[in-house]
């Protein structure tokens, strides 16, 4: 069973309003050093309290780039709890990310995926 104190849960929402936010943003969200924001992570994942997926298609395409002629893109894929009283609103927000092409609320461990495109994962971390 994994454990979630006060600090995970205010790291967890931090994540919910932008899950692209940099450690140094989540400490600073949080109140925290950035240390304490990467062990903390580094826990929840381990713990399977959060994932993040990343998949990268740059193989897929011809000596990477894509056929529309632009960069190789990456296909993320993010599982997350959301509290039941914030589901909607959480599930709204992962959807509005103008890199989600699709966002749904689903039975089970964690309560919402998500696929995402991006051209660069460090534009996951801006």
């Amino acid at each position: 069973m994994v454990t979630i104190d006060e600090r995970d849960s205010a790291i967890i929402e931090a994540l919910r309003r932008d899950c692209r936010a940099s450690n140094a943003q989540l400490a600073r969200d949080v109140g925290v050093s950035e240390g304490t924001i990467r062990r903390r992570l580094n826990r929840l994942m381990t713990d399977g309290a959060i994932e993040i997926s990343v998949i990268d298609r740059a193989g897929k395409a011809d000596a990477g780039e894509e056929k529309s002629g632009g960069p190789p893109r990456k296909e993320v894929f993010i599982r997350m709890m959301a509290l039941p009283q914030d589901l909607d609103e959480t599930l709204a927000s992962v959807r509005a990310l103008p890199e989600t092409s699709y966002a749904a609320a689903i039975a089970g461990e964690y309560n919402i995926i998500a696929w995402m495109e991006v051209e660069d994962l460090d534009e996951l971390g801006s």
